[in-house]
């Protein structure tokens, strides 16, 4: 109770729900009644009235906002009002204060049972109508959080059903259980349509217990799975099993396959067809940079092959890269070295040819996040890069050659070739070599063309890590045996090849 203006109000409240549809927002708007008095007598006329709602009696914090209603009838002291401080609003205990004609009221009032009436104890109704089971944060229809939903059925019943319908009423699938392989063991099947025959269930999934053998199948169109995963389609015109990562920053694979038996095969495919052009593996990507099929060995010792191809056919391949991207960069077969520096990226046991250019890149060592830097193959027993050009001299017979800002960078052991262009220049030397990327020529006649070259051991950070030697020797298995066996006078039998490959014997004849 408070006195203000010499005033004095007292209201006895009741409060009542009003139940709306659960799908409408109004769901959370309740009735509060009151009977108010000044100086004991019954009030009649109009007040304004402002409720507010808190989670204490006395101080606290106010939830929602404060409802203000001008011009209440109140007669004979009985007043009606509408009020809704939202769903979150009743998660708690909460007590109402109430100000007539700006006079608070005091002591404040505890809301009690009636409002909860729309917060069932565990259950709870969000503006929208979500269902939260547990909890009160709903983001469904309905939502359960911290526990189990549990349908008990009879065991002895043929089959337990979850259907859904369509607004007509008519089942468009469901979740049901029928009598398993194993007695006491039934199937869990997802099916479509509503059904009792299982010979209706060639589009279903079923999950089935198997208790003889311990092992729990899973099989979608077919009702008796073979296996762990049993696929079964007679679809002409889509695939028995498609897989799909739809996160655009994810880096793990789509589908993953891992055999450990010693002998084992991870992945086997297998087209029967026996004619037409069928592919057992194909692999494509669409995206630029991606990777059609990639291949992996991973053994700790010994061979190991990540991918192999083999032909046997007069004019056949054993490995074809193809590769006809139009933007970024694309590869039609592509190898990667990494461990030790006797590995290969790719390696030809033979002739290695190329219509095009022999290339080498690097990331650019001054800009290596943004840039790539690209030399051109030239032959020899080390690693050698070439820079060459031209230069006119000046008036005292002398010029400066400038080179790539990269130049020492990536080279050491510099060698010079001057080449007087027009006229001899038997005193053209080398003034003053390398250094801060430029090097000095002198000797020579004012004016006078000179075409120079420079060559230079490679120095970059790859070379500096791995040596670069012109004679290897052999190692492990590759001992005794040859890269080319018969120019020595040797059976092919004496070749170096993948020892983990287990192929069948042939004559030299047949190969």
């Amino acid at each position: 109770m408070c006195h203000r203006k010499s005033m004095m109000y007292v209201v006895l409240m009741s409060i009542a729900l009003i139940f709306s549809s659960v799908a409408r927002a109004g769901d959370t708007e309740f009735t509060y009644q009151g009977h108010l008095t000044e100086s004991g007598t019954p009030v009649d006329g109009m007040v304004d009235i402002d409720v507010s709602l808190w989670d204490a009696d006395v101080m606290g914090s106010q939830i929602g906002t404060t409802q203000s209603l001008v011009g209440v009838q109140v007669t004979d002291g009985i007043f009606s009002i509408a009020l809704d401080f939202g769903g979150a609003a009743f998660d708690g205990d909460r007590w109402i204060e109430i100000s007539i004609n700006a006079n608070t009221l005091s002591p404040r009032q505890k809301v009690t049972a009636a409002p909860y009436a729309i917060q069932t104890r565990g259950l709870f109704v969000d503006d929208l109508g979500q269902v939260g089971i547990g909890h009160n944060q709903p983001d469904a229809l309905a939502h359960l959080k911290g526990g189990d939903l549990v349908i008990q059925a009879d065991d002895n019943a043929l089959s337990q059903s979850i259907f859904f319908q369509n607004d007509d009423g008519n089942f468009v699938s469901r979740i049901f259980r029928t009598p398993g392989e194993t007695p006491g063991y039934p199937d869990l099947r997802i099916a479509t349509g509503h059904s009792n025959d299982l010979s209706d269930f060639i589009t279903s999934i079923i999950i089935r217990d198997n208790q003889a053998d311990n092992l729990t199948r899973v099989g979608i169109g077919d009702h008796v799975p073979s296996a762990h995963l049993d696929l079964r389609s007679d679809g002409q015109t889509q695939s028995t099993l498609k897989a799909v990562h739809h996160n655009p920053m994810g880096s793990v694979p789509t589908a993953y396959i891992e055999n450990q038996s010693p002998s084992a095969i991870a992945l086997s495919a297998l087209c029967t067809a026996a004619s037409g052009s069928p592919i057992a593996v194909r692999g494509e990507v669409v995206t630029s940079g991606g990777i059609g099929v990639y291949g992996k060995g991973t053994a700790s010792s010994g061979p190991a092959i990540g991918v192999k191809g083999e032909s046997s056919a007069q004019t056949g391949f054993g490995v074809v890269g193809l590769t006809t991207g139009t933007t970024g960069v694309s590869y039609g077969v592509y190898g990667d070295a990494n461990g030790n520096a006797s590995n290969y990226g790719v390696f030809s046991n033979g002739n290695l040819g190329a219509s095009g250019l022999k290339t080498f890149r690097i990331d650019h060592p001054l800009a290596p996040d943004r840039m790539y830097l690209q030399h051109y193959s030239s032959e020899g027993p080390e690693p050698i890069n070439e820079y060459s050009g031209n230069v006119i001299l000046g008036a005292d017979g002398t010029a400066w050659v400038r080179l790539p800002e990269y130049f020492e960078a990536i080279n050491t052991d510099f060698r010079y070739t001057l080449t007087a262009i027009g006229a001899p220049a038997p005193g053209l030397y080398v003034a003053r070599e390398v250094r801060d990327n430029m090097f000095a020529i002198a000797g020579g006649q004012p004016g006078q063309k000179i075409s120079w070259e420079v060559k230079a051991r490679r120095n970059d950070p790859y070379v500096r890590a791995n040596a670069t030697p012109s004679e290897i020797t052999k190692q492990g298995a590759e001992i005794g045996r040859y890269l080319q066996p018969e120019l020595y006078g040797k059976p092919k039998s004496l070749g170096i090849t993948p020892l983990t490959v287990n192929e069948p014997a042939r004559s030299d004849s047949d190969q």
